[in-house]
């Protein structure tokens, strides 16, 4: 078998073949990586990233650097094209879930943006000796149970296998939907459950808050690929115990579902740090923003990446009246006066906390 370094060498001299593209290879490491890992998975995800961005960002150059520490192994695919279109949505496409999905198998954390200087970063940084988390334990013998609700099967596998793995942890249910989700838990009621926020139809903060006022004594784990500047408040509002954002390490993973089992509330602590300011300042709105809706707040989101009546019904299995009506209510609440004010307005938000 071909080792990581001479496959992506041949990876490399067929991009510089067949592409108007110069592609270079930095090999920054002395260890065995291929005795280290599983760097099959490693591979796949450098594919799909260059993949990713011969389709879609034209680039000129493109540079895959692998290089390591004592504790970790990091990979780096960084290309100077045009960037992570605003149309896509990092939640859903460009094979987004299939290369967490890797990383969640080798242990590692996983990133995609957009460089500041143009192009694009993909990161993945792989522990070189995983070694679980030492966890205080809610109980002893006994195994927690977990429910995942998440649109995508992939992401649905690779958390079931990782959580798994936990001796005292065993996943007893999936859905695909919010109303699926009820379901599931209303015939077996769960230890915990995970959600993803960008759920077709309803949404995940949506889902949340009805699982809170149904079952209020079951703790639910928000993930994301969005970050948590933008959600995480409005999670832990609606009746979540935590908010993680996909990119982590699995090990982080597990040690939320232990913090949440265990009672407590599970943020980063720069998360902490914002929401204590929040409360502070109650009573104040650094933005009129604050003041929609849930579901007002997500359909200005995809207002401001530029997303028609049309395409935001489709991506949100909601009508177009709907998404119309909706609109009404954020242009009063703004106090916009137009549907261009409003668009001008919803870029430029995006730009500035989503894109900055």
């Amino acid at each position: 078998n071909k080792g990581l370094y001479s496959s992506l060498q041949e990876m490399v001299a067929d991009v510089n073949k067949n592409f108007s593209i110069k592609a270079i290879l930095e090999w920054n490491i002395t260890s065995n990586i291929d005795e280290a890992i599983d760097t099959v998975h490693v591979y796949y995800i450098i594919r799909e990233a260059l993949n990713n961005a011969v389709k879609h960002a034209s680039p000129k150059n493109i540079a895959i650097t692998i290089s390591e520490d004592d504790a970790y192994y990091y990979v780096k695919i960084m290309d100077d094209g045009k960037g992570i279109p605003d149309e896509v949505d990092l939640a859903k496409g460009m094979g987004m879930h299939i290369m967490q999905y890797r990383a969640w198998i080798i242990n590692a954390s996983f990133q995609v943006q957009n460089n500041k200087s143009g192009g694009t970063l993909v990161q993945c940084i792989i522990q070189k000796s995983p070694q679980k988390a030492v966890i205080d334990k809610p109980k002893t013998g006994k195994k927690y149970t977990v429910v995942i609700v998440d649109d995508h099967p992939i992401v649905r596998q690779g958390l079931q296998q990782l959580i798994n793995t936990q001796k005292n942890l065993e996943v007893i249910g999936e859905a695909k939907s919010a109303d699926e989700a009820i379901d599931v838990v209303n015939k077996n009621i769960p230890d915990c459950i995970l959600v993803d926020i960008s759920l077709n139809g309803t949404s995940g903060i949506e889902l949340v808050k009805a699982l809170k006022q149904r079952f209020p004594r079951l703790p639910s784990l928000v993930l994301s690929m969005y970050d948590e500047k933008l959600y995480a408040e409005r999670a832990i509002k609606a009746g979540a115990k935590g908010y993680l954002m996909k990119q982590e390490a699995p090990d982080k993973i597990i040690h939320a579902i232990y913090t949440v089992l265990k009672g407590d509330v599970y943020l980063s602590n720069e998360m902490k740090e914002q929401m204590v300011q929040s409360l502070s300042d109650k009573g104040t709105m650094d933005s009129p923003v604050e003041a929609l809706t849930n579901r007002e707040f997500e359909i200005f989101q995809l207002i401001g990446h530029g997303l028609g009546n049309k395409h935001i019904a489709q991506k949100l299995h909601i009508s177009v009246k709907t998404v119309e009506n909706v609109r009404e209510k954020i242009k009063m609440k703004l106090r916009l006066e137009s549907s261009q004010d409003l668009l001008q307005f919803a870029i430029q938000w995006v730009h500035e906390h989503i894109e900055e």
